[in-house]
């Protein structure tokens, strides 16, 4: 009977030449792994099992979020300011508006997040201090409110460009129509 040779790439026997691995476990490890496989897999209540749902949540701030009904009223304030500043009023809600007012309702729970977290590294002994202390966490939070404030400045800059532009709209068809009306009465307009 002819040997299998090794494997020239890798040097390994082929898997008909290598010894058969043993099996046999003692009944005592079986007895074990039957109990442990008996025990929990997990939990059972609706309130366990909506708690392990979030068992990967982070902080939620890259999911797609919607405005709240009905809206907080600091939230109400800030938007009737930008609506009177983008001369939106009356036009409904616009798209940018909803976008800005959701970075502001963002920045907000950020802030509450490092103050909280803040208030409670202030209330730790000086030992205790060294062991609590997220760094991580602050820099991600730190970076976030970061980026809200930017998209919400951005989205401002937005907003204010379409009330101009909305305004230099109605002023340049207000001034056709004059030219119009001008025109037909054998009027010149300047």
């Amino acid at each position: 009977m002819i040997e299998p040779a090794a494997s020239a790439r890798t040097g390994e026997e082929p898997e008909a030449t290598k010894p058969a691995v043993s099996s046999a476990r003692s009944e005592a490890a079986r007895a074990a792994s039957r109990r442990n496989g008996a025990k929990s897999k997990g939990p059972t209540s609706p309130q366990g099992k909506a708690k392990a749902a979030r068992n990967a949540f982070k902080h939620g701030f890259r999911s797609k979020r919607t405005l709240p009904e009905p809206l907080p009223p600091w939230l109400v304030e800030i938007e009737q300011e930008l609506s009177m500043l983008a001369s939106e009023v009356g036009f409904g809600r616009h798209p940018q508006m909803e976008r800005v007012l959701l970075n502001f309702l963002l920045i907000n729970e950020i802030d509450t997040l490092i103050d909280g977290t803040i208030d409670h590294l202030l209330s730790l002994a000086p030992c205790d201090l060294a062991a609590h202390l997220q760094p991580r966490k602050l820099a991600t939070l730190e970076y976030y409110r970061h980026s809200f404030r930017r998209r919400r400045d951005t989205g401002i800059r937005l907003l204010m460009a379409t009330g101009y532009r909305q305004r230099q709209t109605a002023f340049r068809n207000l001034e056709r129509e004059q030219k119009r009306r001008g025109k037909r009465a054998g009027r010149r307009v300047p």
